[in-house]
Order: structure tokens, then C-alpha cells, then sequence
């Protein structure tokens, strides 16, 4: 059987999701450009998407109770 259509995304135990990383990092780059440091932009970004991951971190159909 091929699963490669209904792959699920990456993620980490409790329900941090990866790509809100990535969004978090995008825009503390674009922040760091327009204030000349991109280093610290990065880490504004890095902080960001995990302020966002941690806030949009929900139950997950798995994690439900209700399981065949």
C-alpha cells in the first residue's frame, strides 16, 4: 500500500507543531531586517514560534479518549 497521501505532519509529543517554528522564524528574520540584526531577529523569530506553537497547541484527533 502507498501512504504517501494521507501523511501526517511531524510532531512532537506534546503537540507542538513544527511549522509555526518555521512562520515564527520568517518573521523575526524580516523583524531583524528592519532593525539591522539579523541575529537578533532570529532569536525574536525562534521565540515567536514558540510562543505560537505553544498557544496553538491543541487536542489531537489521536489524543481523543474515544478510540476504536
Amino acid at each position: 500500500m502507498n501512504n504517501s497521501n494521507n501523511q501526517r505532519p511531524e510532531r512532537q509529543p506534546d503537540g507542538f507543531s513544527p511549522q509555526y517554528l518555521g512562520i515564527g522564524v520568517a518573521l523575526g528574520v524580516a523583524l531583524g531586517l528592519a532593525f539591522g540584526n539579523i541575529a537578533l531577529g532570529i532569536a525574536i523569530g525562534v521565540a515567536l514560534g514558540a510562543a505560537f506553537g505553544s498557544m496553538r497547541a491543541g487536542p489531537t484527533p489521536d489524543s481523543e479518549e474515544e478510540q476504536p
